[in-house]
């Protein structure tokens, strides 16, 4: 189960990526990426590839067999899948891979934006979080965890300073009102 989680995970993405980046600039959408998308897949694939290693090649701190890993870190994987995939169909063909400002966005704040400006970011990082316990290592869950979270806070910051450019008190007022990640935390 795990292992086919993990696939639907991995292949999803390859579709979000292959299939809702802007290649190029076009009437009416602005590039805002900054390079974000180029430092965060690089970094999640070391991460991941680094930290399960390290959790294969040293004796597991904690779930001393890999059944108890699975038994939480599959439904941190189903959580996260299906608050990401909400997330990224609430906004339809608004969502995009890079940063891009499309003519016709707006500020959403329904469904899943009531509660935090970036679902599918915390989809994403439930989802780390289930493949970081899969380590069964503290170590090898830091490393999961920590670099793909430092790249994730920089492309909310490249992604909020874009909407703030672009949608104003608008956007500034939703920022107040609603966190980033965790509702009611950050």
């Amino acid at each position: 189960m795990w292992e086919a989680l993990y696939a639907a995970w991995v292949i999803s993405e390859i579709g979000i990526s292959l299939f809702t980046r802007s290649r190029r600039a076009t009437p009416g959408h602005q590039h805002h990426d900054r390079g974000s998308l180029l430092i965060l897949w690089p970094v999640i694939l070391a991460s991941i590839s680094f930290g399960t290693w390290y959790g294969q090649a040293h004796a597991p701190d904690f779930f001393s067999n890999r059944s108890d890993a699975a038994r939480v870190g599959i439904p941190l994987l189903v959580i996260g899948l299906v608050i990401r995939w909400v997330a990224i169909f609430k906004l339809g063909r608004r969502f995009t891979a890079n940063v891009v400002i499309q003519r016709d966005q707006r500020v959403e704040t329904s469904g899943l934006f009531r509660f935090v400006r970036h679902p599918s970011y915390t989809g994403l990082l439930i989802i780390f979080s289930g493949i970081a316990l899969n380590t069964r290592s503290w170590i090898g869950a830091a490393i999961v965890i920590v670099p793909i979270s430092l790249a994730l806070l920089y492309r909310i910051y490249v992604e909020e300073a874009a909407l703030s450019n672009a949608f104003g008190e608008e956007y500034r007022s939703y920022c107040r009102s609603t966190k980033r990640l965790i509702p009611g935390v950050f």
